[in-house]
């Protein structure tokens, strides 16, 4: 086993824990212990198990999750909405809150001024990121740079995170698109220009 744990039943009798009584076959006796799985740990079900020489072993199932963020060009996915050909973006970077730290007044969602991000993190040469260590639950993630000429998500993306969502590799796929952004100037404003000198002379 991973550690082994002796209780000294005579010491914690002497010391008033347990008395004579309780060892007439009728009282239980409980040992509880918490423990937690580390921070940003994969996603995927981990077990724990434990028991003592008097009692059968007891299996505790933990379940943690993750979020897979790809950012991608919006105008490179096909006319099927396939994301197979689409092409990721490096840089974006994304905060992430619990919904305690987010306010939705008429389905628009608002981080609160003093709330501080679960995780930060930025997309990767392939688009991707992922988050890892997470509790079922609603979460909220916010675009806080976008890629240089892009226009990224303007609001706070829900994403819940449970087992139906995440399925199989206990990981809920998020997909976050950017727009490039329009050019100034150009034919149109020289239209507009040689127009105007037109006028004048």
């Amino acid at each position: 086993c991973t550690f082994h744990l002796t209780i000294d039943v005579k010491a914690a009798e002497e010391a008033g824990v347990i008395e004579n009584s309780d060892f007439d076959n009728t009282t239980p006796i409980v040992i509880t212990y918490t423990a937690n799985l580390k921070d940003a740990t994969a996603a995927g079900a981990y077990t724990n198990t434990a028991w003592t020489q008097e009692t059968s072993k007891s299996t505790v199932t933990v379940d943690t999750y993750g979020i897979q963020i790809f950012k991608y060009d919006g105008s490179t996915v096909g006319e099927d909405s396939s994301l197979e050909n689409a092409t990721g973006l490096q840089g974006a970077q994304f905060a992430l809150y619990s919904s305690d730290d987010v306010t939705v007044t008429n389905d628009k969602a608002t981080v609160n001024q003093d709330a501080t991000p679960i995780w930060t993190g930025s997309s990767g040469t392939n688009g991707y990121v992922t988050i890892n260590g997470l509790a079922e639950g609603t979460y909220y993630l916010v675009e806080t740079e976008t890629p240089t000429g892009y226009t990224g998500a303007s609001e706070p993306i829900s994403v819940t995170v449970s087992k139906e969502a995440a399925g199989t590799d206990y990981t809920v796929d998020v997909n976050v698109a950017n727009t490039k952004t329009p050019t100034t100037g150009g034919a149109g404003t020289m239209f507009y220009t040689f127009g105007g000198l037109a006028i004048v002379a």
